[in-house]
C-alpha cells in the first residue's frame, strides 16, 4: 500500500454473484439477501433517476432526507455519490460511522459509468475482523475510536452546510445534544470530537468491524498533502483523524493493518448503466476506485438512525 492508500488483493464478484436476484423480486427476498451476505447487485433495477426512487421506494425503507456530508442531487431524498478526484481511490469505509446517527441501509445508482474504472468495492466486515491481528481487534473492542474533525475553509464541507445552519450556539447545542465534543480555535475553526464503537454485535450475534478509519487517518495522505497540512498548521493537525476512544494515538502500523484486513474481504464489480447495488451498512463498507471518463452516481440512504438502534434492529 502506497503512502495515500489504495484497493489491492481485491476479487472481482463472479458473473452469477451479480445476477443472482432479479430486480423484480418481492422487496422481502432483497432485504432477506441483505440480512444473510450483507450486499445485493441487481442488473438493469432502473433505467432514470426517478425509475431509481421508484424501485427504493418499493422496499419499504424509510428514506433520509438529510445527510450533510454527501451533495443533494438536485432530486428530494437522493445525493449524489461522495466528491472525490477521480485519479485517487476513495478508500472503504461505513457510511456515517463517525457521527451519532447512520443508515442501515444504501442504494446506489448508477446512471452512467465510467470509462474505464470506478467500481464500487465492498468489504465483508465481518470476515474483516476475522482476518485482523487479535491484539488490534481487542483494542477496538475495548476502547472504540474518536473520530477529530476540523472544517477547515476550503478543505472540508463548510460547517454551515454540514449542521444545516449559520449559528455557532446552534451547532453546540448539537454537539451536546448528541455526543459530540466542540470547540473554536483563535482563527474560528470549528473542531469536533465523537467517540462511538468501532465493532458492532449484529443481532444473530457475528461481530463486523465498523469505522471510516481509512478516511480520517493521516498515514493515508499523499505525503505532499502531509507536508501542506504540517505548513498550514506547526502541529500538522489535519482537517479530519482518527484516535483510539479516550485521545490514545491510532499508530500508522495498526491503521495500515486494519485496512489492510478490509482489503483481504474485499470484492468488486464493473457497474453497467441501470445497476442498483444494495448494501447493509452494519455489514458492507464500500470505497470507489480511481477512474476515467465522467460517472454519474447517485445514493439512498435508509434513514438516519442512533448508532445503538441501528446495530440493536433486527429484520
Amino acid at each position: 500500500m502506497n503512502a495515500h492508500g489504495t484497493f489491492e488483493g481485491l476479487e472481482r464478484l463472479s458473473r452469477d454473484a451479480i445476477n443472482g436476484l432479479a430486480p423484480q423480486e418481492a422487496p422481502a427476498s432483497l432485504i432477506r439477501t441483505l440480512d444473510r451476505q450483507g450486499w445485493c447487485v441487481m442488473r438493469d433495477a432502473a433505467e432514470s433517476l426517478q425509475g431509481f426512487k421508484q424501485f427504493v421506494s418499493s422496499l419499504n425503507v424509510p428514506i433520509a432526507e438529510k445527510y450533510g456530508d454527501l451533495p443533494r442531487s438536485g432530486a428530494a431524498d437522493v445525493f449524489r455519490t461522495t466528491p472525490y478526484p477521480p485519479e485517487e481511490d476513495l478508500l472503504f469505509h461505513n457510511e456515517a460511522s463517525h457521527t451519532p446517527q447512520v443508515p442501515r441501509y444504501l442504494f446506489f445508482y448508477c446512471h452512467h459509468a465510467a470509462e474505464t474504472g470506478g467500481s464500487t468495492p465492498i468489504s465483508d466486515g465481518v470476515r474483516a475482523l476475522e482476518l485482523l491481528d487479535p491484539t488490534i481487534a481487542d483494542a477496538l473492542r475495548r476502547h472504540g475510536l474518536t473520530y477529530r474533525r476540523r472544517f477547515i475553509d476550503g478543505l472540508d464541507v463548510a460547517w454551515q452546510d454540514y449542521f444545516d445552519t449559520d449559528d455557532p450556539a446552534e451547532v453546540e447545542r448539537h454537539c451536546q445534544q448528541n455526543g459530540l465534543v466542540s470547540s473554536w480555535t483563535n482563527g474560528g475553526v470549528l473542531q469536533v470530537d465523537y467517540s462511538t464503537l468501532a465493532i458492532g454485535c449484529l443481532p444473530d450475534g457475528r461481530q463486523s468491524m465498523f469505522h471510516q478509519i481509512a478516511l480520517h487517518h493521516p498515514t493515508f495522505l499523499a505525503d505532499e498533502i502531509r507536508g501542506y497540512f504540517s505548513t498550514y498548521d506547526p502541529q500538522g493537525c489535519t482537517p479530519r483523524n482518527v484516535l483510539l476512544g479516550g485521545g490514545t494515538p491510532l499508530s500508522d502500523e495498526w491503521a495500515r493493518e486494519i485496512v489492510n484486513a478490509q482489503n483481504r474481504a474485499g470484492q468488486y464489480f464493473p457497474w453497467k448503466r441501470g445497476d442498483v447495488l444494495a448494501l447493509d451498512n452494519r455489514i458492507c463498507a464500500h470505497g470507489r476506485m480511481r477512474f476515467s471518463g465522467s460517472r454519474e452516481h447517485y445514493v439512498i440512504m435508509s434513514n438516519l438512525e442512533a448508532v445503538e438502534d441501528v446495530w440493536s434492529a433486527n429484520s
